[in-house]
């Protein structure tokens, strides 16, 4: 199981590896209630973490794994400590530009998914 930092500021996401992504619904100590970042969109899957890391799953995903979510995060992760560190406010083609090639590759990246589910 892999915890990534969440879009807002002291959030997680809880993965498997899988593709299919949980946030937190309750920390009850020892337990930690989890569900599907998709649930909006009427996904029922949950989850139940322990304090040892045993990840369980319950009800079934109704849409496709988010293969890329990990690489996404990361690179906008990187993009905000850059703008971060930054002494003067950067505008958006500046940080754009410095980070062109990670874009690029990620473009590379879900055009091929695309190639192949075609």
């Amino acid at each position: 199981m892999e915890v990534i930092q969440g879009t807002h500021r002291n959030s997680a996401l809880y993965h498997a590896g899988d593709g299919y992504f949980f946030s937190v619904i309750l920390d009850s100590g020892p337990l930690i209630y989890l569900r599907c970042v998709e649930h909006r969109k009427e996904c029922l899957a949950k989850a139940v973490v322990n304090f040892q890391g045993y990840f369980v799953t319950y009800n079934c995903h109704n849409h496709e794994p988010d293969l890329l979510r990990v690489a996404i995060s990361a690179e906008r992760r990187r993009i905000l400590n850059k703008a971060a560190d930054l002494q003067r406010y950067a505008t958006i083609s500046e940080i754009f530009a410095s980070h062109m090639y990670v874009f690029f590759h990620i473009a590379l990246i879900l055009f091929s998914c695309f190639a192949k589910v075609r």
